[in-house]
């Protein structure tokens, strides 16, 4: 998926000179902990750059008018039985953007992608139940609570929404 825009968003693949931003992001757990799911940068930086995983999404997004990079996007497309999923790992927009609509920009900008590429398809998110805002944030864009068969008590919840 190459660069794509809509609305002030641009949606990019990343490169390089973006890992000192990512780094940057992992590091401050107290702001994105769970948008990065508190992990270690040196952890999953061989996953973001791995060009050979099939069907990984790993967007960078910037701000159209001034090229400033303001967040990413890491997912996967994955088949599960007969039906495709998108996975959303991870949704990171910079605190000092947040609540100014640019994190729903660039989601609905890449399921407009997505759904031109794949046709019907299913978004799937796991966002942590001590996390209301990222709760709030994705109901907000029509996903439902989903119950899978083999799910566990967890202390996340499944979101899921047909697009």
């Amino acid at each position: 998926m190459g660069s794509t825009n809509t609305h002030g968003v641009i949606l990019r693949g990343i490169g390089q000179k973006d890992l000192p931003l990512l780094e940057k992001w992992y590091k401050m757990t107290g702001v994105y902990g769970y948008a990065t799911g508190f992990k270690e940068f040196s952890k999953i930086k061989p996953e973001l750059l791995d060009t050979q995983i099939k069907n990984k999404i790993v967007l960078m997004i910037d701000i159209k008018e001034t090229g400033e990079t303001i967040g990413f996007i890491y997912g996967e497309i994955k088949k599960t039985g007969e039906r495709q999923v998108l996975w959303i790992y991870i949704l990171l927009i910079d605190y000092k953007y947040q609540h100014k609509g640019y994190g729903t920009r660039a989601v609905n900008l890449l399921l407009d992608n997505i759904r031109a590429q794949y046709g019907s398809i299913a978004l799937m998110v796991s966002v942590s139940k001590n996390n209301p805002i990222g709760l709030r944030f994705w109901k907000k864009l029509g996903l439902k609570s989903a119950y899978l068969d083999n799910q566990k008590p967890s202390h996340v919840e499944i979101l899921v929404k047909e697009i």
